[in-house]
């Protein structure tokens, strides 16, 4: 089950687009109580004609989350003229290799 989380500040439409395109290189995005947290975006699509408006998935994570290696996938809105729009969070994806949980 998804959770609905508010992004209140993120990156530009290039910083978007480029981060896109070059591999899904990490951007920044403020989110809920999360605060800043760190967003590999997988995919962006046009919401509407405006070229401010996007649908965007990929992954999430956050830098407080270091005992385990992972990410929570997420699809959303955001608009890169306001720099808000929301997303809905799943489940932790855990990718923590076996033996470094042991160790922990």
């Amino acid at each position: 089950m998804a959770t609905r989380k508010e992004i209140y500040a993120g990156p530009s439409k290039w910083d978007l687009i480029i981060k896109s395109l070059a591999g899904g290189q990490k951007v920044e995005f403020k989110v809920g109580n999360m605060g800043t947290c760190l967003v590999r975006i997988l995919s962006v699509a046009a919401e509407d004609g405006s070229g401010e408006n996007w649908i965007i998935t990929g992954h999430l994570t956050h830098p407080a989350v270091t005992r385990v290696v992972g990410y929570w996938p997420f699809r959303g809105y955001y608009s890169t003229r306001m720099r808000r729009g929301h997303m809905n969070v799943h489940q932790f994806v855990d990718i923590t290799p076996p033996h470094a949980r042991a160790i922990s």
